[in-house]
Formats: C-alpha cells, structure tokens, sequence
C-alpha cells in the first residue's frame, strides 16, 4: 500500500481543504456538504463521487471522521484499479502515487485511455508520458493539480 499520511494530505489539498470548502460553503457547522465538482457531479468531502442514494443519504451533510473514511476508501479502490491498469511495482513510489492519484480523479475507466501515456509510462520514458498527461483534457480541466503530476513525472 502505498496511501500514507503525505498523500492523504496532498489529495486533501488537491481537493480542498477545510478551509476552502469552509470559504466555498461546503463545510459549515463542523459537517461537509455536496457540492457539484467541475464537470457538475455532485461530490462530498474530499472529491468524493456521491451516488443518488448517497445523495440523500448526505443531505444534513457529513462528519470530518466521515469524510476522512470515505477518503480512505477511495484511495484504496483508486489504489486497485492503478493496479490493474498499470504494472505498479516497475515504477518509483513517487509515480505510483501520481498513478493512484490519477485513478482517483478521473475514476479507473478514463484512466485506461490514456493509452499513449500508458505506452511511455510503461517503457519508463517518464517526460515522454509528462507530455501525454500535458496534451490531455484532464490537464486543461485541473492544470494545478496535473502540473504536480508533471512535476513528479520529469523528475522520475
């Protein structure tokens, strides 16, 4: 398992912390609220992707310990499928974290196309995958977050 406490707090950043979501009206009163991300799914917490039932499950709104949880699973599933899709044990730490963080945004069925950047990952021709992430759609929606990514990548 590679999710420890500096990616947990990265992702919490990347997705915004409570006081971001404190300034945008997400969390008040101590609970988290949905809030529609930006391609417009409703979301809670830490980017948590909500179901219709879990839509009215957390219509008073969620605790931090809930939302911590929920985080937590998330990554863990995020974590699975980068497994799947990617032969994670060739890579550094570092990457596999960019690989698990990937998943988790963009969920494991858009990950998979990416098969460029899975070509130039795979033959560890990592600034050649950089650039296949920069190129993408993914970049142009969250260009803060893919830059760290970016980052990582060039350095690997």
């Amino acid at each position: 398992m590679i999710i420890d406490e500096n990616m947990l707090k990265a992702v919490k950043l990347n997705e915004g912390c409570i006081e971001y979501q404190t300034k945008m009206k997400y969390f008040r009163g101590g609970r988290f609220f949905i809030y529609k991300d930006s391609l417009g799914f409703d979301t809670i917490g830490y980017g948590h992707l909500c179901t219709s039932a879990e839509v009215q499950k957390y219509k008073q709104g969620i605790s931090e310990l809930d939302a911590n949880n929920l985080l937590a699973m998330d990554l863990g599933k995020a974590e699975q499928g980068a497994r799947r899709l990617f032969q994670m044990n060739r890579h550094s730490e570092a990457v596999q974290r960019v690989l698990v963080e990937m998943v988790f945004q963009l969920g494991e069925t858009k990950a998979a196309q990416f098969k460029k950047f899975k070509m130039q990952l795979e033959a560890k021709e990592y600034k050649l995958a950089a650039g296949e992430l920069k190129n993408s759609n993914w970049f142009k929606q969250t260009p803060n977050r893919v830059q760290g990514h970016l980052d990582v990548l060039n350095r690997a």
